[in-house]
């Protein structure tokens, strides 16, 4: 019997000239909608404890009623997002960073330097920000950013665009269930330390009609540079594409990325124990990734396809292949 182990994950660099373009929406924008029992999870670099948070705005401690308003300073720059209309006439004051607001903002230094990795210096005040507003077609800014994980937060309008993109090619409703954390409800959920999350380009994604792995694919064909499969979602974060100006330092460039150094180690093996074949997964920091065993026979035919960490067969004369956190294409 022979077994062969794949561990996929995708790191894929922003494919050039790949723009939002002006597609028509099937739909009309209902709001946000949260999985049954989905969690709202981390990603990246190095391995972390599993995430606790459901998702569930009743479970965040509420804010103290007599805590003095946070400092406020408008800023004199704005950020547009595509809007329902796709106009990109959509735009939003943004408010300088203070240090009075405490821990939920003091970012981490860059991660080994590296400039993606920047602490943003302005957001935008989520308390003065309908959620319902339509920020592209099919998105409403409340799925990218809820005042219950911060006051102040921030997403890409580039990001918005490329997943409206895939939005489009689904043909279907596509769901977030996370995206934008400030530091401490990052640090709250079991976030790792540099998150993407927190830098405005990462979302958790999963469909109604639409399988997990084409939700992946998709968002890698949108330039997405890294991408990884879970049992509830798929993680995708464009690291790569430029920071918003709005949001960061517009002197802050780098003309070539630390590619190695973004790059999660994610590892996986196949332990035979005598209840049958497990799996052993490492840097999968969002929870159990997706496993998948195909069997195939001598003349390579596949014969039988199952999920799960555990697997079990007395065949023989068989081929097994086992996929973890990602799909064969």
């Amino acid at each position: 019997m022979l077994i062969m182990l794949l561990a996929c994950s995708s790191n894929k660099v922003l494919d050039e000239g790949d723009e939002f373009d002006d597609k028509s929406a099937s739909d009309t924008v209902t709001g946000i909608e949260t999985p049954p029992g989905d969690t709202d999870q981390p990603e990246d670099q190095e391995p972390e404890d599993q995430e606790n948070d459901n998702g569930d705005p009743q479970d965040v401690p509420q804010d103290d009623p007599d805590e003095p308003e946070p400092e406020i300073s408008v800023a004199n720059i704005e950020v547009c997002y595509p809007g329902a209309d796709l106009s990109y006439s959509l735009c939003f004051e943004t408010v300088e960073h203070q240090t009075s607001w405490g821990g939920d903002y003091e970012y981490p230094e860059p991660y080994q330097g590296n400039p993606q990795y920047q602490k943003p210096v302005r957001f935008l005040d989520l308390s003065t920000l309908d959620s319902s507003t339509p920020i592209a077609g099919n998105f409403v800014a409340g799925e990218f950013m809820q005042e219950y994980k911060g006051r102040f937060g921030l997403f890409s309008p580039e990001i918005v665009a490329r997943l409206q993109l895939v939005r489009d090619d689904m043909g279907a409703p596509l769901n977030v269930s996370s995206a934008y954390r400030n530091i401490t409800y990052n640090a709250g959920v079991g976030g790792v330390e540099h998150s993407r999350h927190m830098y405005g380009d990462a979302v958790d994604l999963y469909g109604s009609s639409t399988s997990l792995g084409d939700i992946q694919a998709l968002c890698e064909a949108h330039g997405a540079y890294f991408t990884s499969l879970y049992e509830s979602h798929v993680h995708c974060d464009w690291r790569e594409t430029e920071l918003e100006p709005a949001f960061y330092d517009a002197t802050i460039r780098s003309a070539v990325l630390l590619r190695d150094e973004l790059t999660r180690n994610v590892d996986a093996e196949v332990i035979l124990t005598p209840d049958g074949y497990h799996v052993e997964h490492y840097g999968f920091d969002e929870g159990t990734p997706q496993i998948d065993w195909f069997v195939y026979d001598e003349d390579d035919y596949l014969i039988g396809h199952w999920f799960g960490e555990h697997f079990f067969s007395d065949l023989t004369d068989v081929r097994i292949e086992v996929v973890v956190g990602g799909i064969i294409h």
